[in-house]
């Protein structure tokens, strides 16, 4: 019974993992944000692609940059609100 409640409890941890997966991108398709449920984000803006971290605090998203950190909202699991109110939907 021990072990059956150890192995439960390291199932439900691996489950609440850090936050996001999937790829993000504006209307135009100019910015895509790729999470990673590790922690990192890939942020390609016209081409050029830069890898970042990442926390997921609730709904506010913190983007770690080393020109600064910004923050943003996630919405709902298919919409995130950025810098400027620039939504960013999921790509299916």
């Amino acid at each position: 019974m021990n072990k059956l409640c150890t192995l439960c409890f390291a199932l439900l941890l691996t489950a609440c993992g850090s936050g996001l997966n999937g790829t993000y991108s504006d209307q135009l398709g100019m910015t895509t944000y790729s999470f990673k449920p590790d922690g990192k984000v890939v942020l390609e803006v016209l081409g050029t692609a830069t890898e970042l971290s990442y926390e997921l605090d609730g709904e506010k998203l913190k983007i770690v940059s080393p020109q600064g950190n910004f923050i943003m909202t996630v919405k709902d699991k298919d919409s995130i609100v950025g810098p400027m109110g620039m939504v960013l939907a999921r790509k299916k």
